[in-house]
This record gives C-alpha cells, structure tokens and sequence, in this order.
C-alpha cells in the first residue's frame, strides 16, 4: 500500500512552551520585566537587568533560566545563504538566468556564534550544579543542544537526567520551582519522546538506536519507548525481527492501534496478505475514525490483489 509507518503518531510533539518559563516572583520582579526586554528582543536592557538581579535580587534557578535566554538570544543571528537544492519547505527565493533555467536558491538560515554558546551552556551547567530538581534547566540544555545539531550531546544530557531520576525519587520542579506541567514522570517520559523524535530526524540511524535503547533501560515496559526500537530495526528493512518485536508489543497492549498497524504494515511487506489483513480489521472496526479509514481501504486493496490472483 506504500503506507509509511505511524511511527511518528507515536512521537508527541509537546505543546509550545517558552525554552525557559518565566514567571513573577515576590520583591521586584525581575523574572516579569525580563521577559518583557525579552519579548521586545533589548539584549542590551536584559543584560543590565540580569546584572541588578544578581546583585539585589533572590539567587534561584529562574535567574540562570533568564541567563540562558539572554545569551541564547546572543548566540543566534539570522542570515541569507544560496543553495542549489530547492529547500524543503518551499521558502526561498528562486534564482534564473536569462534563459529562465533555474540556477540556485536563497534562503533565510540561523548562525550561532560559539562564544555566546559556550557563556550559555556555563551558566547552565552552573545552575543545573545548584539546582539538580530543576527539570526546565537540564531540558533547556538539552533543546539548545538538538536545536544546534548537537545530537550526540544532548543524548548524553538526557542520561544524566534519566540518572537523576533514580536519586531524586522523580521529584522535579519547572520555573519557579513550580511543579513540572504535568506529572513529572509522565512529563519526562513524553519530553524524552519527542526528543527521540527530533534526533531521528537528524539522521544518524545509529545514534537513534543509542538512544532508544537507553530510554528502555529506564523504562523497559513503556509502550511507546519499545514501539521506538520497533520501528528503527523496521526502517532498515528487518522486517522479520521487527514484526516479532511489534507482536509482543501487541500482547502487551492489544488495543493499541499504532501497533495494530505497523503489524499489519510488516506483514504486507513480507506479503503474507491474510495475516496482514487481519490486523487492518482491527483498525477498520475500532473507534478512531483516522483508522478505520486506513483499515477500510487496506482491506479493500488486499483483498481485490488477491481476487485478481496478485502475490
């Protein structure tokens, strides 16, 4: 059917959130204004705020969260580049020469300049030191890190988080010292997919394994994190082994219909058509309206092939 795995529904996006939440706080609010000057993109301002903070204000894990945003906002310039290759989101403006032939491609791109990188990781690294229960830090860290290219890097932060879990009895705190926006378990966990997600995109099939595997040795049972390994060993053409991994995912959780699907998928690939087929029944008669179409008309497709006697 030339369906693609649905992988990717398994990875959450989270919702839009600030890098580093900023919320008041009692005296002066220092956390307020500065992301009014943030808002407004001042860095000059925001630096002789930080500046005063430190000096008058209360230490606390928001001030190295306000630090990070200053110097991430340092950090990133815009710029123009030319490309050949027409990029992928379709933005950019066309180059042709007198003859109408196209002959490249401008388009926006970001630059980082190292040295803010580095003040910005600093301060991190500083404050994830004062305040190890403070999740907003270590998981800013890890989005500069992704957000840079860094994959390998921010593999590597993820770990120590999902160490510290194992000391501090999963009690982690946001901005403010607040409570994690969800469960803070829960919120690590989805956090964790959806920089899966991320690094898979970046393309090194190797590193997303690492990855994977390390997210199983911390929770071995979760659904979603044995899907994950599932559908990497898929991607490289195991079929055989990741049919088998998915049919005692499916054992597991027998209504998951993600999984229900990527079984079904694999068994159309191995062109074993009745087996596949029983497995779109499944989605065709379940109660996800996205589903049921995608199991209707597999049926439908499976099984007029094999009417017209095709393997």
């Amino acid at each position: 059917m030339g369906i693609n795995f649905c992988r990717a529904k398994r990875l959450l996006v989270l919702q839009s959130l600030f890098l580093f939440a900023l919320a008041g706080m009692a005296q002066k609010d220092y956390n307020t204004e500065f992301q009014h000057l943030l808002e407004k993109g001042d860095t000059t301002a925001m630096h002789h705020l930080l500046a005063e903070w430190e000096r008058t204000g209360e230490a606390s894990g928001d001030l190295y969260a306000a630090w990070a945003n200053y110097y991430w906002a340092k950090a990133q310039e815009s710029a123009l580049q030319m490309t050949t290759q027409k990029p992928n989101n379709g933005e950019a403006l066309e180059l042709q020469d007198s003859t109408g032939q196209t002959k490249g491609y401008i388009t926006g791109t970001t630059i980082y300049h190292d040295s803010y990188l580095q003040k910005l990781f600093n301060k991190l690294d500083e404050g994830i030191g004062k305040y190890p229960n403070r999740l907003d830090l270590a998981f800013g860290k890890v989005h500069i890190l992704l957000q840079t290219g860094c994959g390998e890097e921010a593999v590597k932060e993820i770990g120590k988080v999902l160490e510290r879990t194992r000391k501090n009895k999963k009690q982690w705190s946001w901005a403010q010292d607040q409570p994690t926006p969800k469960e803070g378990e829960e919120f690590l966990r989805d956090c964790c997919q959806d920089y899966f997600s991320q690094i898979v995109d970046m393309g090194n099939d190797s590193l997303s394994m690492q990855f994977a595997e390390m997210l199983l040795a911390y929770y071995p049972t979760h659904i979603p994190f044995r899907t994950n390994k599932a559908s990497l060993i898929a991607q490289k053409g195991n079929y055989e082994e990741a049919l088998s991994q998915f049919l005692a995912i499916h054992k597991d959780a027998p209504d998951d219909l993600i999984v229900s699907y990527d079984i079904a998928y694999l068994y159309e690939q191995l062109g074993r058509k009745a087996e596949a087929v029983r497995y779109y029944i499944l989605l065709k008669d379940s109660n996800d309206a996205e589903f049921q179409e995608i199991g209707r008309k597999a049926v439908q497709e499976l099984t007029a092939k094999e009417k017209q006697g095709e393997n």
